[in-house]
C-alpha cells in the first residue's frame, strides 16, 4: 500500500529516528538470544503427574469473552482463573497437522518439514509424547478430524490414538466425550497425558441444534431418513427393475444441498426440476431447497437389487449465518469442555493435572473480500490464538501474561514442571518464570500446494511483517496500533528525490529474525516433506474439510 501524504510530505519523516533505529536493535538482539533456550529453572515441589492437553481446532482468539470477543465461554474462563491466560500466543501455521507438528516438537514447520495437512513427521524427532511415554505415562489422543490420523506420524508416540470416524472425517464434541469420560474413569488412578482435540468450530458452522432431518421414501414407501449435519451419508435402495423414485423432503430452517453423490456404474440418475439449479461440477447433485420435495428418478437394470447411494449434507449459508454457526459451535465445544472439566472434579484431578487449552489456529469470518477460510493467509485471526495452562492447586490463579509467546514454548514449559529435558534441536523456551519472558519472535508459515503461496509471518515486539514468497509482496503492521491489519506501513512508492519509508528498517530488521528462527539447528538444510499416500476415502476427507481443490 501506498504511504499517507502525511507520512510523505513530513520532513522529520524522511530519515530513521534514532529512537526507532534504536528499539528495532533491541528487538533484533532479543530475538537473536532467544534462539539458544535460556537457563533452565528447577520446576517446583510437587507437579503434576498429569498432562490434559486440549486443542479446539479452528478457535481464533479474538472470538472468545476471555479476549474481549462476542461469545462467552465460561468453562474456559473457570479454567483461565484457576491458572494462567497469555494474551498475545501464536500458531506456527494457519493449518492442523503442521500446527500440531509444531506444538509437539518446538520447531516450526519449515525445520519439522510438515507443511501440509497428510505430510508425514518423521520418526527422528522427539515428540512430547515420546517424551512422556518414556516416563511411564498412560498417552491416549482423541482426535475428531482425519487430518490427525496416525499415519501422519504427527501423533507418534501416543499409546492410543482414538481415530474411529463412523460418520466420516469429523467427530462433534459430544461425540469425543462419549468416548472420552470412559476412557478417563477407568484411568485416572495413573499418571497419563490425555490429548482431547475438539473441532466443533471447524467449517461447516454448523451446531448440533441446527441439524435437520430430512425424510426420504422410495416408490412411495418411507425408509430411513438421514440427519443433515455436513457429514456423508449411505442411503441403502432396495429398487425394483426400471424405474424407481427416490423423495428427499427436507425438515429445517436451513436451505440444504446434498452433493457428491456416489452410486454404482450400473445405475442412472435422473434429477427432477424441484432440485433447482444444477451444480458447478458435475456430478456434485443440486440444490434441495428447505421445507420442499425433490426426486430422483434410479434406473435399475431387469431384477431387483439393493444398492447403496453415497451423498454428503451441506448447509447453504449466508455470511452472517456462517458468523453465527461458528459462534454457536464456540458455545457449544466450551460447554462439552465444561463436562470435561466436572469429571476432573468427579475424579479428583486437579490437584495432579496441568491442564493445557489452545487453539491449532483460528479462521477467516468474511472480514477479508468475504472469504471465510484458514491455509492461505497469517493475518492475526488465523495465528492468534487462545492459550491457557493451569496448573494443580492454581498455582499462578488468575494472572494474564500480554508478551507474545509461541506454540513452541509448550514442550520445554512441560518439560519444566515433569522434570524432563528438552530435546537438543528444539526451538522454543520455558515460559516460567511468568516474569522472565521477554521478547519472542513468534514466527508462522503457510506452504503449496494446500495454499497458494508459501508465506512467512514474524511478530516482534509491536511489529509484525508478512511476506509472500512467491510474489515478494510484504505487508508490516503495528498490532498494538492496528490489531485488525488494516494499513500496512511498507511503501513501494515514492515520490522522485523522496527518502525510503521511515519503516524499511523495521522490515529489514524482522527479516533478519526471521532467517535466524528458521535456521536449522541439526541440518543444513529444511527437510523436504514426506507426502503420505492417500486412499480414496482419505482423499475425500480432505476435501471434504477443505484443504484439496
Amino acid at each position: 500500500m501506498m504511504t499517507t501524504r502525511n507520512e510523505r510530505s513530513c520532513p522529520a519523516r524522511t530519515h530513521v529516528g534514532a529512537k526507532l533505529l534504536t528499539a528495532m536493535v533491541m528487538l533484533t538482539a532479543s530475538a537473536l538470544a532467544s534462539c539458544g533456550g535460556g537457563e533452565n529453572h528447577l520446576p517446583p515441589k510437587n507437579g503434576p503427574a498429569n498432562l490434559l492437553l486440549i486443542v479446539v481446532d479452528t478457535l481464533r482468539a479474538d472470538q472468545i469473552a476471555l479476549h474481549g470477543g462476542p461469545t462467552a465461554t465460561p468453562n474456559m474462563e473457570a479454567l483461565a482463573k484457576r491458572g494462567v491466560l497469555f494474551e498475545q500466543a501464536y500458531a506456527h501455521a494457519p493449518i492442523t497437522g503442521p500446527s500440531h507438528a509444531s506444538m509437539f516438537t518446538s520447531m516450526l514447520p519449515s525445520q519439522h518439514g510438515v507443511h501440509n495437512n497428510a505430510d508425514v513427521l518423521r520418526q527422528k524427532y522427539d515428540t512430547l509424547a515420546e517424551i512422556l511415554k518414556g516416563r511411564s505415562c498412560a498417552t491416549t489422543a482423541f482426535i475428531s478430524l482425519e487430518a490427525l490420523k496416525s499415519k501422519y506420524k504427527v501423533l507418534q508416540g501416543f499409546d492410543t490414538i482414538h481415530e474411529e470416524f463412523p460418520h466420516y472425517w469429523w467427530k462433534t464434541a459430544g461425540e469425543m466425550n462419549a468416548e472420552m469420560l470412559p476412557w478417563l474413569d477407568d484411568n485416572s488412578s495413573r499418571p497419563f497425558f490425555l490429548l482431547a482435540h475438539y473441532s466443533d468450530p471447524h467449517g461447516p458452522y454448523v451446531p448440533p441444534s441446527w441439524y435437520q432431518n430430512a425424510e426420504i421414501t422410495l416408490n412411495e414407501n418411507p425408509i430411513k431418513p438421514i440427519l443433515i449435519d455436513g457429514r456423508y451419508h449411505h442411503i441403502e435402495l432396495a429398487l425394483r427393475p426400471g424405474e424407481n423414485t427416490v423423495v428427499f423432503t427436507s425438515k429445517g430452517d436451513h436451505r440444504i444441498h446434498l452433493s457428491r453423490w456416489k452410486f454404482p456404474k450400473s445405475l442412472s440418475l435422473k434429477f427432477s426440476d424441484e432440485w433447482g439449479r444444477e451444480a458447478k461440477k458435475p456430478g456434485d447433485g443440486r440444490i434441495l431447497e428447505a421445507r420442499s420435495s425433490a426426486a430422483i428418478i434410479v434406473t435399475n437394470g431387469q431384477k431387483p437389487a439393493t444398492h447403496t447411494i453415497r451423498v454428503k449434507s451441506h448447509f447453504m449459508l449466508s455470511v452472517e449465518q456462517k458468523r453465527q454457526g461458528y459462534a454457536e459451535e464456540t458455545a457449544y465445544v466450551d460447554e462439552q469442555i465444561g463436562a470435561l472439566f466436572e469429571r476432573m472434579t468427579t475424579l479428583g484431578l486437579w490437584n495432579n493435572t496441568m491442564v493445557v487449552l489452545t487453539s491449532d489456529h483460528g479462521e477467516e469470518l468474511g472480514e477479508r473480500n468475504g472469504v471465510f477460510e484458514h491455509v492461505q493467509r497469517l493475518y492475526e485471526s488465523l495465528v492468534h490464538v487462545p492459550l491457557i495452562i493451569a496448573l494443580p492447586n492454581k498455582t499462578n490463579a488468575g494472572r494474564r501474561i500480554s508478551e507474545p509467546v509461541r506454540h513452541i514454548d509448550l514442550l520445554p514449559t512441560i518439560g519444566h514442571f515433569f522434570g524432563f529435558g528438552s530435546p537438543p534441536d528444539i526451538r522454543g523456551k520455558n515460559l516460567w518464570p511468568l516474569g522472565d519472558i521477554g521478547m519472542r519472535p513468534a514466527v508462522s508459515e503457510t506452504y503449496r500446494p494446500q495454499a497458494k503461496s508459501n508465506r512467512v509471518s514474524v511478530r516482534h515486539g509491536d511489529f509484525k511483517l508478512i511476506r509472500d514468497e512467491r510474489t515478494k509482496k510484504k505487508e508490516l503492521y503495528n498490532i498494538k496500533k492496528d490489531p485488525l491489519e488494516a494499513k500496512n506501513l511498507i511503501s513501494h512508492t515514492f515520490a522522485k528525490g523522496k527518502s525510503p519509508n521511515r519503516f524499511a528498517v523495521v522490515e529489514t530488521m524482522l527479516s533478519r529474525i526471521i532467517k535466524t528462527e528458521r535456521a536449522s539447528r541439526t541440518a543444513k538444510d529444511a527437510p523436504s516433506p514426506i507426502r503420505a499416500k492417500l486412499n480414496e476415502d482419505e482423499v475425500e476427507a480432505l476435501r471434504a474439510l477443505g484443504y484439496l481443490e
